[in-house]
């Protein structure tokens, strides 16, 4: 097995041009420290299908807790907060700034990997939502105030 792991490791290395262990300096961790760093952590790995364009849609992104918070609309759920520090947030809030955030594109990406078309989008995996669907509150039929 360890002759298997150093293997690996070494093709790893390799091809992302480092040394060291195979986890070393490729994953990091970030404190939250207020519900505003959490909203956005969230909308970030929400987004994270849309991004590598594996979905076209919050709805139809797998194992994401947006979707399965779209699912379990009609179900009761416990409020965002109701603390004096929290945000005051509904949960179709969250839905609507997801939804309007998976729909930027970033021209950015697409210039820092140089790519300078928009359907280049799917090689480059800076993936969006369609302005071509409908609004995820307006789909899901969602009073913005609940």
């Amino acid at each position: 097995m360890k002759s298997v792991n150093e293997y690996i490791a070494r093709m790893a290395n390799e091809e992302d041009r480092c040394t060291g262990h195979f986890w070393e300096s490729r994953f990091k961790s970030q404190a939250l420290l207020d519900e505003r760093a959490l909203l956005t952590c969230m909308a970030y790995v929400d987004l994270n299908p849309i991004r590598a364009c594996m979905a076209k849609s919050l709805s139809d992104s797998e194992y994401t807790s947006i979707k399965e918070r779209i699912e379990s609309i009609s179900t009761d759920l416990l409020p965002f907060g109701k603390g004096d520090n929290d945000l005051p947030y509904y949960l179709s809030s969250y839905i609507d700034m997801v939804d309007e955030t998976g729909r930027i594109i970033r021209d950015d990406a697409y210039r820092d990997i140089g790519v300078s078309r928009e359907q280049d989008a799917v090689e480059t995996k800076a993936g969006y939502i369609s302005h071509k669907l409908g609004l995820a509150l307006t789909e899901l039929e969602l009073n913005p105030n609940t």
